[in-house]
């Protein structure tokens, strides 16, 4: 058997874009599963730790994020011509805990970065982010009446990243302090 190839996905978001967070069932009996397409981006999640993961990742973006990310963020370049426009569409399977590395603005990085092994997100203004935190906690909701087990309240997962986020602000604006 050949090796797998490495893949790697990288979405730039700027602005709004549409998304559809909806719930599928394979068959009249079989189990439920998430899809959720955020612009160009599909992902089906088939259960509630997938989904509890990705909702997990937005809320920590929305905590570092949100404050710091400017409100729109430079328009994308104007077409080379009119004849048309291609763009790649991701569809992705997501399945169980995942782990997902969330980075902040900062000096160098303009832009709150959301990434996996395979996938990475750099969501570049704060139209975009709410953009994706509110998808995340669309499926997330969703999630509670859907999946065989539920996954974590949105409201609870962002709770706890905004707790999270005040306290590495305040270690960093007081690098003295003693733990």
């Amino acid at each position: 058997m050949a090796d797998g190839w490495p893949v790697q996905l990288v979405v730039d978001a700027h602005g709004h874009e549409e998304t559809h967070v909806r719930a599928r069932r394979v068959g009249n009996e079989g189990p439920a599963h998430l899809a959720i397409r955020i612009g160009s981006l599909q992902m089906y999640c088939l259960d509630a730790g997938s989904v509890t993961a990705m909702a997990q990742a937005w809320a920590r973006a929305y905590a570092c994020g949100a404050d710091t990310l400017p409100l729109t963020g430079e328009a994308p370049r104007p077409l080379a011509n009119r004849a048309g426009y291609a763009a790649t569409c991701g569809s992705v399977v997501c399945e169980g805990q995942l782990r997902w590395d969330v980075t902040p603005p900062r000096d160098g990085q303009p832009y709150v970065q959301v990434a996996s092994s395979w996938l990475t997100v750099r969501v570049h203004d704060a139209v975009a982010l709410r953009t994706y935190t509110r998808a995340w906690a669309q499926a997330s909701d969703l999630g509670q009446t859907v999946l065989r087990r539920p996954p974590e309240p949105f409201s609870r997962l962002l709770m706890t990243a905004s707790a999270v986020e005040l306290g590495n602000r305040y270690r960093r604006d007081h690098p003295n302090l003693r733990r």
